[in-house]
């Protein structure tokens, strides 16, 4: 993340997950914020399906409807255990007993402000997304983040140069345009074309649409590889912020 404010809201990371169900089946609070929250389960859900919650929080039992966004795989387990799964869903309304709840939590430092660690989710297309970028047609879009892509295409490019990255979900969300610029770029894996990655600036709240779309229609996955990454990098900051409260 740039700033704290590069998502339309704030997200906060759980010290200590909070249990609850999703339509009666148990789950945990791993992230929250007052438009959705992030889930851990031992049964995946489907996404684009509604559910129900209920959060056990120690201020009582909360109850809100969301939408599922994306669920994916985060630990297979070979020793008779539940897998687990993490699930990303956003909520109907605006509920007001979360956002007491989140000012509960980081008053007493058991939320952590998900954007102090300067990172941000990515998501995988599931299916091949064709787009331009610049004066370059056709080029793969392989991954999307709120301030950044990963394209395959045809030529090499250098290196800081811009232009418009162009794509399409669907006809309900219309063209896209975004101004992008090159990051890095390198032969591809496949030793077939190349690969770039892309910085984008300034429009979050269209790359943010475009990704809940391809969540709903389930192509676009969200990459649970570097979102372990992060949380595990949160869990190590722990003790650490705990020491310096009470040092």
């Amino acid at each position: 993340m740039r700033v704290h404010d590069s998502r339309s809201v704030a997200r906060y990371f759980l010290t200590q997950p909070i249990p609850g169900s999703a339509d009666g089946k148990p789950m945990m609070v791993v992230d929250v914020s007052v438009k959705g929250a992030r889930l851990e389960l031992s049964e995946a859900i489907d996404p684009g399906s509604a559910v129900h919650l209920l959060v056990d929080s120690q201020q009582g039992l909360i109850e809100a409807n969301a939408t599922v966004l994306w669920c994916e795989i985060d630990e297979l387990r070979h020793d008779g255990g539940d897998d687990r799964y993490l699930a990303g869903i956003l909520f109907k309304q605006r509920e007001p007993a979360i956002e007491t709840l989140i000012a509960e939590l980081t008053e007493t430092q058991d939320a952590v402000l998900i954007e102090d660690f300067r990172s941000e989710d990515r998501y995988t297309m599931t299916s091949p997304l064709t787009g331009a970028f610049g004066d370059l047609a056709p080029v793969s879009i392989v991954d999307l983040s709120m301030h950044g892509a990963r394209v395959e295409l045809r030529s090499r490019i250098q290196a800081q140069a811009g232009g418009t990255l162009r794509f399409q979900v669907d006809e309900q969300t219309g063209p896209i345009d975004v101004f992008a610029s090159v990051a890095w770029c390198r032969p591809a894996d496949n030793e077939m074309g190349f690969a770039a990655g892309l910085r984008i600036d300034g429009h979050e709240e269209v790359i943010r649409k475009a990704v809940h779309r391809l969540c709903t229609r389930a192509e676009a996955r969200i990459d649970t590889l570097s979102l372990r990454r992060k949380f595990d990098a949160m869990r190590k900051s722990l003790p650490q912020r705990e020491h310096a409260r009470t040092a």
